[in-house]
């Protein structure tokens, strides 16, 4: 018997062919498949630019913009929340938010009740997807136990890439360079703590708390905090550090994730 497998340019589908006989009786079995990505990523459920189980407390001189923003960081659209969480928001310094359509940003410590609504939403109800990294990001547990590392990832780094470390629960300074995909800094008792030093990334970050972001820090997509003790969550900034959200990015993660191993999905089959 003989097997052929041949591809497209783009490397998303398969022709493989089979010849082979049996007493003299040839056989010939042709067979089309295209590859698809072995997770395929739901847009994550996000209410905010930022999205917090815990209180959160903003320090520093950071932009936390909630309207929808595109990857050439023009605004596209209304957008959500500058910061969704189930507990209380409190900040100070120069922080600024903005979201929901508005049209300026507004310095968090100055604004009134009318902004507020519009900017933030406390006491949401806690649900389910603040579990763990893969409910908040609709997959099935355990999903992604096979990118788990201890190490931090080399800048600029393109795909899923999940810190967990049940021993040293602190990441960080960890400079971004030019990097996409998804980032998760998660352990077990929901402790771990990033720290950007500067760069930019695009995609979502899911991390137990965001201990600092500095420097020249940009976020364009989504971030989320699952820590869940009861203590407010210091979330410091140093710099002129964003975080944007944008519906684009999120709905379209596969495209950043470069490690996601492909499957083969047959489309048809012949037999001659």
């Amino acid at each position: 018997y003989t097997v052929i497998c041949s591809t497209n340019n783009s490397a998303d589908t398969i022709w493989v062919t089979a010849e082979g006989s049996v007493t003299n009786s040839p056989k010939t079995i042709r067979t089309v498949a295209n590859l698809l990505p072995s997770i395929d990523f739901p847009t994550p459920n996000v209410r905010g630019a930022v999205n917090a189980r815990d209180n959160i407390h903003v320090t520093g001189n950071v932009l936390i913009d909630g309207r929808d923003t595109c990857v050439n960081y023009g605004t596209v659209g209304d957008g959500v929340f500058a910061v969704s969480t189930c507990g209380e928001f409190s900040s100070d310094g120069n922080a600024h938010l903005s979201g929901m359509g508005l049209d300026r940003t507004v310095r968090s410590r100055n604004m009134d009740d009318t902004e507020r609504a519009v900017l933030v939403e406390e006491n949401y109800p806690e649900t389910d997807i603040f579990n763990s990294p893969e409910e908040f990001l609709g997959l099935q547990p355990g999903a992604l136990d096979q990118f788990k590392t201890s190490h931090a990832p080399e800048p600029p780094f393109r795909g899923i890439h999940y810190i967990s470390n049940d021993v040293h629960t602190e990441l960080g300074p960890l400079h971004l360079g030019d990097s996409y995909g998804i980032l998760i800094v998660h352990n077990s008792s929901r402790t771990a703590s990033l720290q950007i030093n500067t760069g930019t990334f695009t995609g979502m970050i899911i991390t137990d708390r965001v201990a600092r972001l500095a420097g020249n820090t940009k976020i364009l997509g989504a971030v989320a905090t699952l820590s869940d003790d009861g203590e407010v969550i210091n979330f410091e900034a140093s710099g002129t550090p964003q975080i944007r959200y944008s519906s684009q990015v999120l709905a379209n993660l596969n495209e950043y994730l470069d490690n996601l191993p492909n499957v083969p999905n047959e489309i048809s089959w012949s037999e001659d």
